[in-house]
């Protein structure tokens, strides 16, 4: 069986959600999956354990892809964890890309309202 050659694998993370995201070099859509369609509810959706399922259920979708560039969106502590998983793969991880974005001193933030 002939192994395909890359993917882009987009791991975004949501104040309420966890996205994998899988495309081709040129932005096609493969495959997606969340931890929410994974049968994980509420705050169960961040639990490093519930990350570590929802990564395992796509390695085993990309059994027939050898390099994979890996693109990450968003805050959460468990980032590094996640890079092992991958690392301890039979893939191979061409680039890891860290797309956080934050406001150097932007726009004022809105008054919370009192109640």
């Amino acid at each position: 069986m002939k192994k395909l050659k890359s993917i882009i694998l987009i791991i975004l993370f949501k104040p309420t959600n966890f996205f994998c995201i899988v495309t081709d070099l040129k932005g096609n859509v493969l495959f997606w999956t969340s931890s929410g369609i994974l049968n994980s509810k509420s705050t169960r959706k961040f639990i490093p354990s519930t990350i570590v399922y929802t990564l395992k259920y796509i390695i085993n979708l990309l059994h027939k892809y050898k390099y994979l560039r890996i693109k990450i969106k968003g805050f959460n502590k468990n980032q590094k964890s996640i890079l092992k998983i991958f690392k301890n793969t039979f893939l191979n991880i061409l680039s890891i890309c860290d797309l956080k974005s934050f406001p150097h001193n932007g726009c004022k933030k809105r008054k919370r309202k009192r109640i």
